[in-house]
């Protein structure tokens, strides 16, 4: 404590007493104001990162979804392929064990 705060609150005790109450005071209220601010500050963050957080999974299930498009259509296709090219082997097949039966039972009669 400074000497003429020391003088001051000897010679006026009450005037320095209210100061010192109206300073708590309002440094109480700087405090809250601060505190408020602060908490004001981390719940923008706070909604920040959940949007980002959001954003992110939105992309990642945009993501798996084309994927499973892609890998879908490529079996799909790639079943089609297979089996369309099985049915035209086994119809030559079929053709030619007939035409072959057909000529060696023509020759052969």
């Amino acid at each position: 404590m400074m000497d003429w705060e020391r003088a001051w609150r000897e010679q006026y005790p009450k005037e320095y007493e209210e100061y010192k109450t109206s300073q708590t005071k309002e440094e109480q209220k700087d405090q809250t104001d601060e505190d408020k601010e602060e908490k004001k500050d981390k719940t923008i963050i706070e909604k920040v990162e959940t949007f980002i957080g959001d954003i992110f999974n939105y992309i990642t299930n945009i993501y798996q979804t084309i994927t499973n498009y892609i890998t879908n259509v490529y079996e799909t296709v790639s079943n089609f392929i297979s089996n369309t090219y099985e049915t035209i082997v086994n119809n030559v097949t079929n053709v030619y064990e007939t035409v072959s039966n057909f000529i060696s039972n023509t020759y052969n009669t």
